[in-house]
Formats: structure tokens, C-alpha cells, sequence
């Protein structure tokens, strides 16, 4: 079964993907990655991996990401991170072999410039958080040419593991503007987009 909502169609979740074959769903999801580009987001604050207390759970899931072959490009959008601190991400992907990664450094020169003319062109993009993450990550999987997106919560041990009520910041602030919109008034972004992920892997290179 596959829940829905009006406004984002059919969403696939968690309770539903438990009762499913694991091997079943690996095949499946094989197959449709040859006909399909699928991407997965990860939105994650530099904290996740370099407080000491964090990186096990954050290892464990570039582990298991080592494994997966159906994935077209991993995004991971790093949000409250200094230039060391996305250095050191490119190193422990680099360490567990995740391929075809991009690092969508929110507060570094490149994506910074991204958000500024958005904001320029009337669309604000002010308010810091997951929100704002995710919607950029969307946006980048968008002009990489997605037609399945996933997003995973770098926070997982507090989310999921810990049974402490799931934090509401992934949509705290209502997201008004959508990228057909934007796509409508700045028709190069995807341009933009592509070039950016181009300058961010030549500046964490």
C-alpha cells in the first residue's frame, strides 16, 4: 500500500517499506535505477558527524550507503559547517567509498551565491534550517534530471532509534514557493544548479 497526499502524490514510507522482502525490494529497485535517475537526499548539520557522540551512527550510514548501487547521486545538504567541516566529509565518504556523492554546503561561497539570487529574484530564502535544506537539495536533483527522490535524516539515531518524539522542523516554516515557479522566472537555474555542483566538487576536490 502506498500512502498519498494531495499535494506531493504518492509518498512511500518507513511502516510501509518493513513489510516489504528486503531482497524483493533491492531487485526492484535495481531494475527501475536503469530506467530511472534515483537520488537520494541526506539534510544533516556538521555536528552529525564531528561531535564524537554522533559519528557512529553517521559511519554506520555511509556503510551502508557503500552498498547501495541503484543510487544515480547521493546529496548531502550540510547546513552550520565551516570549510574544514565539508573537507572532512568529502574524507569519511572518500573513507567508506560512497560514490557519486555531492556536497551542497549551504554556508560555503558557491551554494551561498545560489540562495542570493533567489532571494534577488524575489523568492527568500532567510530563515535557516531543514526546510530550506531539502528544498535546495530538490532543486539540485530536479536539474540533475530525478524522477525519484528519497530524503534520509542524517539525525537517525534521534529520530528513530531513541523513541524521542521526531522533531517538526523538516517543514517548520511553510515553504510558499515551489520550483516551477522559480523555474518560470529564472529559466537558467537548473544551469546554475549544475554549474554550482561542478565548482563545489572542484573547491572540496
Amino acid at each position: 500500500m502506498i500512502e498519498s497526499t494531495s499535494h506531493y502524490g504518492e509518498v512511500t514510507t518507513f511502516r510501509i517499506l518493513l513489510k516489504q522482502d528486503r531482497n524483493r525490494l533491492q531487485r526492484s529497485l535495481t531494475q527501475s535505477a536503469r530506467h530511472k535517475k534515483t537520488i537520494l537526499v541526506i539534510p544533516l548539520l556538521a555536528s552529525e558527524f564531528t561531535a564524537l557522540e554522533n559519528r557512529p551512527v553517521f559511519e554506520n550510514i555511509l556503510s551502508q550507503l557503500s552498498q547501495v548501487r541503484y543510487l544515480y547521486q547521493i546529496i548531502f545538504g550540510l547546513d552550520q559547517a565551516s570549510e574544514d567541516d565539508a573537507l572532512l566529509l568529502r574524507d569519511l565518504l572518500k573513507q567508506y567509498k560512497v560514490n557519486n556523492y555531492i556536497i551542497q554546503w549551504n554556508d560555503g561561497p558557491i551554494f551561498s551565491q545560489i540562495y542570493k539570487v533567489l532571494n534577488e529574484a524575489g523568492f527568500v530564502f532567510l530563515e535557516p534550517g531543514k526546510g530550506k535544506n531539502i528544498f535546495l537539495s530538490f532543486g539540485i536533483a530536479l536539474a540533475l534530471g530525478a524522477k525519484v527522490v528519497g530524503v534520509l535524516d542524517a539525525d537517525i539515531r534521534y529520530n528513530y532509534i531513541s523513541g524521542k518524539k521526531i522533531k517538526r522542523d523538516f517543514f517548520e516554516t511553510p515553504q510558499t514557493v515551489s520550483w516551477d515557479r522559480i523555474t518560470k522566472k529564472l529559466p537558467n537555474i537548473f544551469e546554475d544548479l549544475n554549474k554550482a555542483i561542478r565548482q563545489e566538487k572542484n573547491l572540496l576536490s
